[in-house]
């Protein structure tokens, strides 16, 4: 984050909002963990219970912190909340294939997210270019991308 920031421009740090819209507090905690147990169904589909169930196999509290996570860090704001920053469910997916692709090693969890994003088509009130990137074309064309940036930086590693 720290490369990133120093990367932007000056207008766009400005323009960036400077309040925290994503902690607990007793009044949304219920809305948050709603939100994050929603985007785990949606991801992982008919699949979500055998999933919880590995996570809970691997650390009783795995599954519970994965979901807050995807309650504070992913889920979307409710439609009608008007957030900088508020990805769409088609692109929450994308980020998550494409950090999971650069990753490597873990085929598993990008083969969940892979159908995540094809999952999103249902999402009601897509937008053109969101159900198209949840499109078969769509996820292809984002795992090339992440391999032909991927090969691009590793290549000027070796300079």
């Amino acid at each position: 984050m720290a490369r990133l920031h120093e990367a932007l421009e000056e207008d766009v740090k400005h323009g960036l909002r400077t309040d925290e819209l994503r902690t607990f507090t007793p009044e949304n905690i219920n809305d948050f963990i709603t939100r994050g147990k929603a985007l785990m169904a949606s991801i992982y589909g008919p699949r979500t219970d055998i999933m919880r169930a590995k996570m809970y196999s691997y650390h009783p509290d795995l599954a519970a912190s994965i979901e807050e996570i995807y309650a504070t860090v992913f889920a979307s704001f409710p439609e009608e909340s008007a957030v900088q920053g508020n990805l769409s469910r088609a692109l929450n997916s994308v980020v998550a294939v494409a950090c999971l692709r650069t990753e490597g090693g873990v085929v598993e969890l990008l083969n969940g997210h892979v159908l995540g994003l094809l999952r999103a088509r249902d999402v009601p009130g897509l937008t053109t270019e969101d159900y198209w990137l949840a499109s078969e074309e769509g996820v292809d064309w984002v795992l090339m991308t992440v391999d032909m940036l991927l090969g691009a930086l590793k290549s000027n590693d070796s300079d």
